[in-house]
């Protein structure tokens, strides 16, 4: 994905020091291994941002207003090995100036569809469930559910493709419309989060805050299982 476009992707590759031949703390020295770098776009008034393993390295003016950019390029002696585009984490809890890059896993066995996902210890105020994914084509829904040791369902969220709507499916079935564009679009990438709060859970999609559920606070200690299914493609599941 070569460009001259993006200067910053180039000081990413070049000026972080050659190849990464075993694995260090320090970026700043030949043969060490950077665990990873993220950009935050600015507005065009400000710069954008850059984080070296989770710590910041520096703010870089782009000479163009970033709505222009539309090509990442990365050059230099390094290898590869993910390359993601992330939400910032919208609610207040917990936010960090830079999201957390949990790795994406392709074709990984353990996130085909329908997907499990363990929740030994239930679930906590402000700890965040991310799922990230790509839409099949021709998709159907996306159903995503937390289960307790019963297999019972106190929360589940889910996107209908056939009338376009988003809702909240309550244990006993009744349907609550979550008001909000519908953000699912085949072959696209998009990012669920569900953040734990005392009595209820608040959503994001693709890094817009939804509104939250209302369950109570022992429902949601009991829960012990994340249940992923319907038309994508998971790449991400972290909890």
């Amino acid at each position: 994905m070569p460009s001259s476009r993006l200067p910053w992707a180039y000081m990413a590759a070049r000026k972080l020091y050659g190849a990464w031949l075993q694995r260090g703390h320090c970026c700043h020295s030949h043969g060490k291994h950077l665990e990873s770098t993220c950009c935050i776009p600015g507005t065009v008034l400000s710069p954008l941002k850059v984080s070296v393993n989770g710590q910041h390295f520096l703010h870089f003016r782009y000479r163009l207003p970033l709505s222009h950019v539309d090509t990442l390029g990365i050059f230099g002696d390094i290898l590869v090995e993910a390359v993601g585009f992330l939400n910032i984490n919208p609610f207040v809890e917990g936010s960090r100036e830079y999201p957390a890059g949990h790795p994406f896993l392709l074709m990984s066995p353990r996130l085909e569809v329908p997907c499990s996902h363990a929740l030994p210890q239930g679930l906590w105020p402000g700890q965040v469930i991310i799922v990230r994914a790509l839409v099949l084509q021709e998709p159907k829904h996306f159903t995503l559910s937390l289960r307790d040791q019963a297999s019972r369902a106190p929360v589940t969220l889910r996107a209908s493709f056939t009338d376009r709507t988003l809702a909240w499916i309550s244990p006993w079935g009744q349907k609550k419309l979550i008001s909000a564009p519908f953000l699912f679009y085949p072959q696209r990438f998009f990012e669920v989060l569900l953040l734990c709060q005392e009595g209820g859970l608040k959503l994001a999609l693709n890094g817009q805050g939804l509104g939250a559920t209302s369950v109570n606070q022992q429902a949601l200690e009991q829960l012990r299982e994340l249940r992923i299914s319907g038309s994508v493609r998971l790449y991400c599941v972290h909890s």
